[in-house]
């Protein structure tokens, strides 16, 4: 049995390997190929970021749907005052000594 590119596509349809619709199927995808290669690669490249939106964008809804699923329950993390100050007087101290470095760097 001879396998083409058209048996491949078809089996995933459950077509008949035997039929007619696999050189049309063949010839398609050969098509296909050609004129995504003529687009030229700004096209490629723009349809290359759209995918990789979709994509992460899928991810982040398995992410949220998956435990949504399993039963977690999503609220609000709860900070206690002491340590919402702790947390703000660390970033203060990393700021200012960030100001600090980048003054001294400009003399």
């Amino acid at each position: 049995m001879r396998l083409r590119t058209g048996t491949y596509a078809i089996r995933a349809f459950g077509g008949d390997p035997d039929s007619f619709l696999v050189p049309v199927i063949g010839v398609a995808l050969i098509v296909v190929a050609y004129l995504v290669n003529v687009a030229g690669s700004r096209s490629v490249g723009l349809l290359s970021i759209i995918m990789a939106v979709i994509k992460v964008g899928g991810i982040a809804l398995l992410g949220v749907a998956g435990p949504s699923a399993a039963g977690v329950i999503w609220q609000a993390a709860v900070q206690t005052p002491a340590t919402a100050q702790v947390v703000s007087s660390m970033a203060r101290t990393h700021l200012v000594r960030m100001s600090e470095g980048s003054q001294k760097v400009g003399r």
